[in-house]
């Protein structure tokens, strides 16, 4: 794929090759209109001199007919009338060799070439007339049928020439209007290919340009909400959007390492403050096993001393049953002694009783309180 840079600069110049089509289609119907118009103003002049030339061809005949009248006739002497024939002769060459020396068709040439002789042939029986009628009229009435001839020969050589140049002229006059017709469909169609170019050239740069660039614009606004679920688009094409889409995708692709890493350093959090609460209820359990240990070991110490209490009593109750019996074989103890033996014996006896029941409840509280912190301590290693 082209770079941007390229793309821009294959569409200034296919803009620019276009524009300058259009110029050069409007340059050549402007010079094929301008030419067919300059040669029309050619065709013209000529006409024009060809018309005035016609008119001398007759001015020159009427110079001739004066010199054959009377001055008092004319009201011109014979020197006038032959300097006008002169005049008019080189006023009539003049105008044929403008015509000829301008820059007309072949064929127009070829009829001007052929009205030379007869002009000339003209000119000198029109002139040699003038001179004779001064001095020998009768000689210069002679002359007219030849004058008359030639007259008629010029005539038909102008007219020839005169249709030769109309033809000519209107030719090139159709010629001009049909450019002049034709030149705005030209320009028309020229624009309007310029105008199918452009859209072209807007298409293309759509499709290749602006719509990528407007895909990438919302991949990154869907990545600065956070939201990683999308593809970067274009990312396999060269130049500046395949470099934008592959940027695009190293991103995603951070944003999708840093949201990893996240939920790792959670996790660790949440182990950490785990490990913190698990350390918690040790301690506390420790506390309380370390409780009930020295309750345990404070209800075995009075059971030990109402044990040896019991002893003591014991040894006491035998002491005083031996007294009894040394005091029977004697001779007659004091019932009321023994009575009061007996009592002192059975309430010692009530006493260890009860201390053997507060023991043995100690020790029930103390074998409950291991067994919950048992089940505290298998709760937290299976935790």
């Amino acid at each position: 794929m082209r770079s941007i840079q390229s793309k821009v600069v294959l569409a200034g110049g296919l803009v620019s090759s276009i524009t300058g089509l259009v110029a050069v289609v409007a340059a050549v119907e402007t010079a094929t209109l301008s030419k067919a118009l300059d040669e029309t103003v050619v065709s013209l002049e000529a006409i024009r001199r060809h018309v005035e030339g016609d008119m001398l061809h007759d001015g020159l005949r009427a110079d001739v007919l004066a010199a054959l009248s009377e001055p008092s006739v004319t009201g011109l002497t014979h020197e006038q009338v032959q300097a006008d024939a002169l005049e008019h002769a080189e006023w009539f060459r003049r105008l044929l060799e403008e015509n000829q020396a301008a820059d007309l068709s072949p064929e127009i040439d070829a009829a001007l070439a052929e009205v030379a002789p007869a002009l000339d042939a003209y000119i000198e029986a029109a002139l040699n007339i003038t001179a004779l009628a001064g001095s020998d009229r009768a000689q210069a009435v002679a002359a007219m049928p030849d004058f008359s001839r030639r007259f008629e020969d010029l005539e038909q050589a102008m007219e020839e020439a005169s249709t030769t140049i109309e033809d000519a002229a209107a030719a090139k006059a159709a010629e001009a209007a049909r450019i002049e017709q034709h030149a705005p469909w030209l320009l028309g169609g020229a624009f309007l290919i310029s105008l199918a170019a452009l859209a072209g050239l807007l298409v293309i740069a759509r499709r290749t340009v602006t719509k990528p660039l407007q895909d990438i614009t919302l991949a990154m606004n869907r990545l600065a909400e956070d939201d990683l679920s999308f593809e970067p688009p274009t990312a396999n094409r060269t130049g500046e959007i395949g470099d934008l889409s592959k940027a695009l995708l190293r991103f995603r692709e951070n944003a999708v390492e840093r949201r990893r890493l996240e939920a790792e350093s959670s996790a660790a959090a949440d182990d950490l403050e785990k490990a913190k609460r698990t350390d918690a209820l040790i301690g506390s359990f420790q506390k309380e096993l370390s409780l009930a240990l020295s309750v345990l070991d404070t209800a075995f110490n009075e059971m030990e001393d109402s044990a040896n209490a019991l002893v003591s009593l014991g040894a006491a109750s035998q002491a005083q049953s031996e007294s009894a019996a040394k005091a029977t074989t004697l001779a007659a103890g004091s019932v009321q002694s023994i009575a009061a033996a007996t009592e002192e014996l059975s309430a010692s006896i009530t006493e260890i009783s009860r201390s053997m029941s507060e023991s043995c409840a100690i020790s029930s509280q103390a074998f409950d309180r291991s067994i919950a912190a048992d089940k505290t301590v298998r709760a937290l290693a299976g935790s």
